[in-house]
């Protein structure tokens, strides 16, 4: 791990240098994807208690066609009511988890991404408030979880596999954490946050 520090000021300082300009940009590196992406926003929402930040994330109810079963953050495809994909991000939060737009202290865009089901993924970063009441939209979040910023920051549960997509071979980021395995594009949402804040192993 970096010299970097989980501490809510340090990590709060270099949030706060986010812009409306993903800070890491990877719709080039498509070779993979064939067809057109699909616009997609998620938010990577952040709170603090007991003294340490927070990540929270969402398993997706086992029903659903796409993606069932699995740890995401909340978020989805944008609408023809967004203006942009920070309103996708916040419209969604609100529908998944009941957490309104106005309570979100919005940091920036940490990244945008292909994904090989079909979008161009842009994800956003803020803070809300401790303690606040979240609701899972039951049809689509089954669990709504958390988990503390420097434990995801710990080697010992993070571990990368080589997967090979078309002609492509790329790294997997996995976290273990409690029963939950956060993987795919939010276990890779999760490095490039940590590699942002300096806190990756």
């Amino acid at each position: 791990m970096s010299d970097a520090s989980a501490a809510p000021e340090d990590v709060r300082r270099r949030l706060a240098k986010l812009g409306m300009v993903p800070a890491s940009d990877w719709t080039g590196r498509r070779a993979a994807i064939e067809g057109d992406l699909s616009p997609a926003a998620v938010l990577i929402p952040i709170f603090e208690k007991d003294g340490r930040l927070h990540v929270t994330f969402t398993r997706r109810a086992a029903g659903l066609t796409k993606h069932s079963g699995e740890v995401s953050f909340p978020g989805g495809r944008v609408e023809p009511v967004d203006e942009s994909k920070l309103d996708t991000a916040l419209r969604e939060t609100h529908e998944e988890i009941d957490l309104a737009p106005a309570d979100v202290d919005v940091y920036g865009a940490l990244a945008e991404m292909p994904t090989i089901t079909g979008y161009s993924l842009e994800a956003w970063a803020g803070e809300f408030p401790h303690p606040y009441e979240l609701t899972p939209e039951l049809a689509e979040i089954e669990v709504i979880f958390d988990v503390p910023l420097d434990v995801l920051a710990d080697p010992a549960i993070h571990r990368v596999e080589m997967r090979s997509w078309g002609d492509q071979t790329f790294p997997v980021h996995y976290y273990e954490y409690e029963g939950y395995t956060i993987w795919g594009v939010t276990g890779y949402l999760v490095w490039v946050l940590l590699d942002y804040l300096g806190l990756r192993d």
